[in-house]
């Protein structure tokens, strides 16, 4: 993560940052895709139709599990750590490193999640708020539903 790649178009050499590229080989279909596994809840423990991942800095990840109402914190190993429930079909989820929050976009809201304390901070109280898609806005500090 965090490195740089360089490119080179008519004699001309163009360095592009690539912050977000991660190691792809750690995230194998063969590591948490057909190998997930869960102790403490083995019903909820699993995919239903995964529809948003983000990656943790150390190299958990967030997966919005649509079909069981749910986002799953699992490693990199298919262990699953955490199951924040009773979020409606959830689409999206997307990071905060600054707050270690994770925002999720649901079937009728936004929730903000505390992944220190892996409790709800708050949802959105918008009538007919219906988010497909959840981006930060770094330079406002705001975050943006379509």
């Amino acid at each position: 993560m965090g490195t740089t790649a360089t490119t080179t178009t008519n004699d001309s050499e163009t360095k592009i940052k690539t912050e977000f590229i991660y190691d792809l080989k750690k995230y194998k279909h063969d590591y948490f895709v057909s190998e997930l596994s869960c102790s403490f809840d083995r019903e909820n423990g699993k995919f239903g139709a995964p529809t948003g991942i983000c990656a943790l800095p150390d190299d958990r990840l967030l997966v919005a599990n649509f079909d069981r109402d749910s986002v799953l914190l699992i490693d990199i190993k298919g262990v699953v750590h955490h199951i924040f429930k009773d979020l409606p079909t959830p689409k999206a989820v997307i990071y905060n490193s600054t707050s270690s929050q994770a925002v999720v976009a649901t079937r009728k809201e936004a929730v903000i999640l505390d992944l220190n304390t892996k409790q709800v901070v708050v949802r959105s109280k918008i009538r007919g708020f219906y988010p497909w898609n959840i981006q930060y806005i770094h330079e406002r500090d705001v975050y943006a539903g379509m």
